[in-house]
């Protein structure tokens, strides 16, 4: 069977005769195949061998000596002459399809913003301190923000904290700064960490706006660090927290000035009444408290050696003013309700929650957004006390105490005061 070449047409065979239908490909090598005449001498060769070889009567080849050798030696010659004589066909390259490509899928950037890559790299070292000046959005460790970004974002005035869930500096610092009202938004960018880093600390920060980083690359990140930007473009850096005024430099907080020395006049009298300082953590600590919470009413706060043993510096000055002391494990659900019951939203009093350290931390229970002030005891100790303990105090003194009892009138009446 012969294959008639693209684009013969009957007329043509009629004109130009069997010349034409041999012009054309056999079809079995595909567009690239040797003509069509080219495979005819070759099979015509091969069908001569075949028919010098037929078999006899008996049903077995002749003898290779009683083979025409001539006309196996001539096909032969012919068969490889042919093979080796067609010129090898070319094939134009010209870029061109007819089905188009599907369209790459691009992540959607977010106003202001660009979209996250689609992977991260393996390592992130950023130097921080050369951030200033420079464009939030061609940071690429932050372009690896979980999403959604809060809105606007990077518009205006816009702080981000670096912090790890395990690291106590970063917990001190964020305790200290931005357990209450922000002076703009922050966001709150959790480092990951590896399985069994520690037992996480619970978010001071109520008011943040949470984000993290994806798990899998190494974040080469001293934490905690401050980047404060101005309309997407960093104008303050603080990677030493604990540098006094340093965290105020890096929101850009105005800090007032030191007012100037009065003018002399006459003699002051009686100095107003100031709380007193806190007492000093003792030098040594018992290995049992067991604390009477019952006796607390009318008494000092710091004169009870359960509450010298908080660590320090302390959020909260306990002796100004009205507070209220919140003594909770990590893993009481009694605590967590309530937590979520009764400090979750609007605080009766500026709250300092305290943690009892002796607790499982695989049993540890996501405490929820809270604007109390969080520290805890040191470790060591064995603390008999039955959680949860809300005291009321009023500069210095406490005036009501609620125990782990399950008797909601008496913490209102103890929240009321």
């Amino acid at each position: 069977v012969l294959t008639i070449a693209p684009g013969v047409t009957a007329e043509a065979i009629k004109t130009k005769g069997l010349l034409a239908t041999l012009s054309g490909s056999c079809g079995c090598f595909g567009s690239s195949g040797p003509p069509a005449g080219a495979m005819l001498l070759i099979d015509a060769c091969l069908l001569g061998i075949v028919l010098a070889c037929r078999p006899n009567a008996w049903g077995r080849t002749r003898p290779s000596g009683m083979l025409p050798l001539g006309a196996v030696v001539a096909s032969l010659v012919v068969g490889y002459g042919l093979s080796f004589g067609v010129p090898d066909r070319t094939i134009t390259l010209d870029g061109g399809s007819d089905v188009e490509a599907p369209a790459p899928v691009v992540p959607v950037a977010e106003a202001g913003f660009p979209a996250t890559p689609p992977a991260p790299e393996k390592l992130y070292f950023p130097n921080f301190d050369k951030w200033v000046g420079q464009k939030l959005a061609d940071q690429k460790i932050l372009q690896q923000l979980s999403r959604p970004l809060p809105e606007g974002f990077p518009k205006g005035r816009v702080s981000l904290v670096f912090y790890r869930a395990t690291c106590d500096h970063c917990f001190e610092m964020m305790n200290r700064h931005f357990s209450g009202d922000l002076p703009h938004p922050v966001l709150a960018v959790a480092i990951p960490e590896d399985p069994g880093s520690g037992r996480p600390y619970p978010m001071p920060c109520g008011k943040c706006s949470k984000h993290s980083l994806p798990k899998g690359p190494e974040y080469v990140v001293k934490t905690p660090a401050i980047v404060t930007a101005e309309d997407g473009v960093v104008v303050a850096v603080c990677t030493d927290t604990d540098r006094p005024g340093a965290v105020e430099e890096a929101l850009r907080i105005s800090v007032a000035p030191a007012p100037a020395p009065a003018a002399p006049g006459p003699e002051p009298g009686p100095a107003a009444a100031t709380s007193r300082p806190f007492p000093p953590m003792p030098a040594t600590a018992e290995s049992f408290y067991i604390p009477e919470f019952e006796k607390w009413p009318g008494q000092r706060i710091d004169e009870q050696a359960i509450a010298l043993l908080i660590k320090r510096p302390m959020p909260l000055d306990l002796n100004a003013g009205k507070k209220i002391l919140f003594l909770y494990r990590a893993d009481c659900d009694h605590c967590h309700t309530v937590f979520t019951d009764h400090f979750s939203g609007t605080l009766p009093a500026p709250t300092l929650a305290v943690a009892i350290p002796d607790t499982d931390p695989a049993n540890a229970l996501e405490m929820p957004e809270t604007a109390c002030s969080f520290t805890e005891f040191v470790a060591g100790p064995q603390y008999v006390v039955q959680t949860p303990v809300v005291a009321v105090i009023e500069d210095g003194v406490v005036t009501c105490v609620y125990t782990g009892a399950d008797d909601e009138a008496k913490l209102l009446e103890c929240l009321a005061r």
